[in-house]
């Protein structure tokens, strides 16, 4: 049933998730749908909406009552785009009314006018590469609204027009354009040039592998999708969205409507599926809705497409990986050299932070004495790219283990001995460190339940024999295959932008029978990790914690919740903050307050300019191994058994820790296979014992599985598997690949004995 709401809250913020803003409702509610540019170039003049009906309004930059933009790190996001596009589906305006339907139909049957000097110096263009015959474009007559429509995706997919121009100024963003980098060097790589180290790096007993990789993250069908319900009445705006960063949303909805934070009252509600849209997408989407409402007077709700969803909300960005490494013959990776390329979109404010995380997060556990890493993020003709911290070092987790089980195949080693070899822990040299303990120990304790070396040796003497055999009837077994990865998850990153706000705790004791934890709100394992760690330090009865996650209007905390919410540093400072209170509660009036935020000696670990030292607080570690067998007729995968080991430091709840990874894995298999869900018939999961302080786990799933996944397959398919998520016609096509292969060599053994039996005539 829908819920109603009443502007009569108090002006407090709750940032405890409730329900889904799509559950929300009102008398006289409006709904919205959002105009897009039809085109991916070009400069808007005007937007019409022809025979609107009564109660069916449109609004547009102009009519934004306080600044159409906002200033997220540097880069200027406008929320409702005027002048100059920047890629097809751009949003230019919103149009509300009492039917969904209709309302979405009018939107898509909006007109929109381009400024017809800059389209048709860029058709001219086109007609001298293409001559394009959809349009005369002559003196005899000028483009139309209707010509510009007809070919406006045609143009979207042409080459760059960057170099047209004319006296209103460039009418395509600038696209190439560099807008964050990083490169780190070791070794030789330090002293030389790439060109030259590797000259005398790569000799006679260096061995060359090299590879493209690349992991994109697979459309997800929501439970919910993205948009927002807004209600603005009696001054007071209330904001119904799954936001993930509350004092960003507040500000932004302050400036672009002219209002002051009492007046503005976020209301979180929950996400759904695996990866929420980034931390600032959603501001700008709540704010387009927020300001129909204002105008109108009205409730308004807006509902993205799934079509919508998976096109402009992406949580990521995509990246692709190019290694270059020369090992010897017994497995000591002697040099790396890694090109790193990330596609921002037309625009990304959080470029460096992604493209540190992924150079960080690329260099894994191994340290090779020689080491090139130079990543890059490029704009692009593409919708905005945003930032989700869980996922940005799953890709390059992805091509790292994915690079480093191909090499220990090709040199017959075990996976686990040529990591080993080149896990070289506190080398003095190497710019960074990881905090990670029980590596060896993790590592061996899935090869052994996993029997391993046995199968992958096994498999792989298959394989060859498969690849000789002549008799496609033999494709009727099933294909084998296994794969293992490794990788950390780092929690409380000592970063710049969205990581260099403090995280913070406040810790009340009222009495022995209720003590508050002011925070934001956990998942439930973190909070059950919280109460225990309270009541054993404070020595009272876990169910005399609560958590309170109310704030005062001016006192939102002003980081995006997937930096705060990690367990490492927020348990850290929890216990910092009881043990104050326990040294205050017999010598000082009730209640006691403590609040503590990370010392900066900590954060002065890892030195960003340089790019030295340890940038996570603590760092959990976990390997995975995947057995598979796919059908060479259905095209269908199917895992024989999974095993992961984690280790994570001090677990208060194994069952919890347990559950969580196990759902996080049935997750992960929805994203590996488009449009097919990977069957699992057995996951087991184990723990090393440790004393450590607790780190988290939740990511470990996304950054080891796909490249076990991947290594699997490619063993089963006797072919390089470095892109997920796979289709089941890319496995048709290499399956069909193998038999043409086979059936072009079984005829020409049977040409050659053919002439030989002529020769002997």
């Amino acid at each position: 049933m829908a819920k109603k709401t009443n502007s009569n809250t108090e002006k407090m913020f709750s940032m405890e998730a409730k329900d889904f803003y799509s559950d929300y409702t009102s008398e006289n509610l409006l709904y919205g749908s959002l105009i897009r540019s039809p085109a991916g170039t070009g400069k808007v003049a005007d937007i019409k909406v022809p025979d609107l009906p009564e109660n069916y309004f449109v609004f547009t930059a102009k009519d934004i009552p306080g600044q159409n933009k906002i200033l997220i790190n540097d880069e200027t996001i406008q929320i409702f785009t005027q002048g100059n596009i920047s890629y097809k589906g751009e949003v230019l305006g919103i149009l509300v009314g009492e039917d969904r339907e209709t309302v979405e139909r009018l939107a898509e049957e909006a007109e929109i006018s381009f400024d017809i000097d800059s389209l048709e110096s860029a058709f001219q263009s086109v007609e001298k590469k293409y001559k394009h015959p959809a349009i005369a474009i002559s003196g005899k007559r000028r483009p139309t609204v209707a010509d510009i429509k007809n070919l406006a995706n045609e143009l979207n997919e042409m080459p760059s027009l960057d170099t047209v121009q004319n006296s209103r100024g460039r009418i395509r963003p600038e696209e190439g354009r560099v807008i964050a980098d990083r490169t780190v060097r070791t070794g030789l790589y330090k002293q030389y040039s790439a060109e030259n180290a590797e000259a005398e790096l790569f000799t006679e007993d260096i061995r060359e592998f090299s590879g493209d990789l690349d992991l994109r993250q697979a459309d997800s069908l929501w439970q919910e999708t993205s948009g927002a319900f807004c209600n603005y009445e009696k001054g007071s705006l209330h904001v119904y969205t799954a936001t993930k960063w509350a004092f960003l949303l507040q500000n932004v909805l302050c400036q672009a409507l002219d209002l002051s934070e009492e007046n503005i009252f976020v209301h979180k509600t929950k996400d759904s599926g695996m990866y929420p849209n980034g931390i600032w997408k959603n501001a700008v989407l709540a704010t387009q809705v927020a300001a129909a409402s204002f105008l109108t007077g009205k409730p308004v709700k807006l509902i993205f497409s799934q079509a919508e969803e998976n096109e402009f909300m992406r949580p990521g960005v995509i990246s692709k990986f190019s290694y270059k490494t020369g090992v010897t013959e017994d497995g000591i990776i002697k040099s790396m050299h890694l090109d790193v390329e990330v596609d921002a979109g037309c625009a990304n404010p959080y470029a460096q932070e992604i493209i540190d995380r992924l150079v960080i997060s690329s260099m894994g556990l191994y340290q090779p004495d020689n080491l090139y890493i130079s990543a890059k993020a490029v704009t692009s003709n593409e919708p905005p790219s945003s930032i989700y911290p869980r996922i940005i070092d799953a890709q390059s987790f992805f091509a790292l283990e994915n690079h480093i089980q191909n090499i220990a195949k090709e040199l017959r080693i075990s996976p686990e001995e040529f990591r080993l070899k080149n896990m070289s822990h506190g080398k003095k040299k190497f710019p960074v460190s990881i905090p990670v303990n029980s590596v060896e120990e993790t590592l061996s304790k899935t090869i052994s339940e996993s029997d391993f070396n046995r199968k992958f040796f096994t498999f792989n003497l298959i394989a060859n024999k498969r690849s000789q055999h002549k008799e496609n009837s033999f494709f009727a077994l099933p294909l084998r295959g296994i794969g293992f990865s490794c990788a950390y998850d780092g929690s409380g990153y000592f970063g710049k932008t969205i990581y260099s706000c403090d995280q913070k705790m406040e810790v009340i004791f009222n009495s022995a029978d209720f003590v508050e934890i002011h925070s934001l709100k956990p998942s439930s394992v973190v909070e059950a990790i919280w109460k225990k760690t309270v009541a054993d330090i404070l020595q009272i009865e876990p169910s005399a914690v609560k958590v309170n996650s109310v704030f005062p209007a001016k006192e939102i905390p002003d980081i995006p919740e997937e930096t705060s919410s990690n367990i490492s540093v927020m348990t850290y400072l929890l216990k910092k903050c009881c043990q104050e209170i326990q040294k205050k509660r017999f010598h000082s009036p009730l209640p006691l307050v403590s609040k503590k935020a990370l010392p900066s000696s900590i954060k002065n670990k890892w030195d960003n300019e340089s790019f030295t030292g340890i940038p996570f607080h603590a760092a959990s570690f976990a390997s995975v191994a995947i057995e598979l067998e796919l059908d060479p007729y259905t095209y269908m995968e199917k895992i024989k058994r999974l095993f992961m080991t984690v280790s994570c430091g001090e677990l208060f709840d194994k069952k919890a820790a347990e559950r969580t990874l196990k759902l996080a894995i049935q997750q992960e298999l929805l994203t590996l296979v488009e449009n097919s869900k990977v069957e699992c018939e057995s996951i087991r999961i184990f723990f090393i014992n440790s004393e450590e302080s607790p780190g988290q786990i939740g990511e470990l799933v996304h950054n080891t599985v796909p490249a076990a996944f991947a290594s699997a397959l490619s063993l089963a398919l006797s072919t390089e598997i470095n892109t997920l998520p796979v289709s089941q016609s890319l496995i048709y096509d290499l399956i069909k690949e193998k038999r043409e292969e086979k059936d072009e060599e079984t005829d020409n053994e049977q040409e050659e004995k053919t002439d030989a039996a002529s020769d002997d005539d």
